[in-house]
């Protein structure tokens, strides 16, 4: 008799059992400008590894439940009004498959401050210099 081993790999949003992303691309929601984190599980029965990760993105694996990690993908604060994206890529360990994971981080608000915050003018009126 011959044994025929079937790999496994996918990659989903945690807390959802579907989709299950076997190949392609997993979008994730718009980070906020601020620190944040969000939440995937990867199912792969030959290990897996995450590649391509800027240095504004920390992934760190959050334990196994069986052949499933939980892996957090927490983005560092945006201190630019630009908004930045990222796409990781999610490989089986015997490199067969792949997923992208995509997602975007917005740029942060843009404030004004005005220095001195206040003029007053006499009854003939003015200009200065901001």
């Amino acid at each position: 008799m011959r044994r025929i081993l079937l790999s496994s790999f996918w990659v989903r949003k945690s807390g959802q059992s579907n989709p299950l992303v076997k190949e392609g691309v997993l979008s994730l929601a718009n980070y906020e400008y601020s620190q944040s984190t969000q939440y995937i599980d990867i199912q792969s029965s030959s290990g897996w590894k995450i590649t391509n990760n800027p240095d504004w993105v920390n992934i760190v694996a959050s334990g196994a439940a069986g052949n499933t990690d939980g892996i957090s993908i927490e983005v560092l604060k945006n201190r630019t009004i630009v908004p930045r994206d990222y796409d990781l890529v999610a490989t089986s360990g015997n490199g067969q498959k792949s997923v992208n994971i995509q997602a975007r981080q917005n740029g942060c608000p843009l404030v004004f401050s005005i220095d001195p915050s206040s003029k007053s003018f006499d009854s003939n009126g003015g200009t200065f210099d901001i």
